[in-house]
């Protein structure tokens, strides 16, 4: 998280943002903005979405000003994501931080940020500021949200967390100790799969893709993994990093997988520190497993 050299400052007009987004079209996708003042620095920006139509974009402008008093390396994060009713969408966005002085724009593409019920593609290089650290010099800057959306269905509302969280202490973004082993939804199926290694336990009927691992500017490790199901359906799957000497579990999550039809599938993005893991993704009586090489 933030440490306190950061400090939020939620301007009054987010009350008159939140409004003028109400009072679009019905075309369009409804948009407020609710801030939790009440929780101590760093504070969230919740996001409330009412679908009403299949695809768009929306702009929110100066949602909130962000002072920095050093160099700090920061990633944007989705958490705390809710559902309500059977919508279905694929959500993307883009968080523009312009200086109060007009001297400095740091732009971050967010692709899939929210996804159900259909396929979102992106690009697996690696994108500063959401995939992995992004230094931002010291100054005031002003927040501005881009969202975009398509293949919406379905009726409901959806509601996320959207943070930015500093990674590591301010000045030492190499030092491979704070490599913190997590794993996350991304989407659903990369733009391309080739190169990819093959998770054994795979079939025609349902598999598990691995991208090789990258190493990140702070030195922990990204790979990417692409799970699918054309047979058998299981709704989810568990998926772990052990130590292949130990056994010892590094990292787990049961993770539930995307109906798109005819298949079921989800695209994993999977962080680690330096080392040599074995991946093991299980559902039912399936399991896929994979060895990752991180730099060692």
């Amino acid at each position: 998280m933030l440490n306190p050299v950061i400090k939020y400052v939620f301007l009054s007009v987010l009350v008159a943002v939140a409004a003028a987004a109400l009072l679009v079209g019905s075309s369009l996708l409804r948009v407020g903005v609710e801030v939790n003042v009440s929780v101590p620095p760093p504070t969230a920006v919740r996001v409330n979405l009412n679908v009403t139509s299949q695809r768009g974009e929306e702009t929110l402008p100066n949602v909130t000003r962000l002072k920095l008093e050093e160099e700090t390396p920061i990633v944007f994060r989705v958490t705390d994501v809710i559902f309500e009713g059977n919508v279905s969408l694929a959500l993307s966005g883009k968080a523009i931080l312009r200086s109060v002085d007009g001297s400095r724009t740091y732009s971050i593409t967010m692709p899939c940020m929210v996804v159900r019920g259909t396929n979102c593609f992106r690009t697996m290089n690696i994108i500063l500021g959401w995939d992995a650290p992004i230094t931002i010099e010291p100054g005031e800057y002003v927040l501005t949200l881009k969202l975009s959306w398509f293949d919406a269905s379905g009726d409901g509302k959806v509601s996320f967390t959207l943070e930015a969280e500093e990674v590591g202490e301010a000045g030492s973004i190499h030092n491979t100790t704070s490599c913190a082993p997590s794993i996350e939804i991304v989407g659903t199926k990369p733009e391309s799969a080739e190169g990819w290694i093959i998770a054994n336990g795979s079939t025609r009927s349902y598999a598990t893709l691995l991208s090789p691992p990258e190493r990140l500017s702070n030195g922990c490790y990204v790979t990417y993994v692409w799970v699918w199901f054309f047979n058998g359906r299981p709704g989810s799957v568990d998926v772990k990093v052990v130590g292949p000497s130990s056994g010892e579990t590094l990292v787990s999550r049961n993770v539930a997988l995307v109906d798109v039809g005819t298949y079921e599938e989800v695209l994993l993005r999977i962080t680690l520190p330096p080392g040599t893991y074995l991946l093991k993704v299980s559902a039912g009586g399936k399991v896929f497993e994979a060895g990752l090489k991180c730099g060692t």
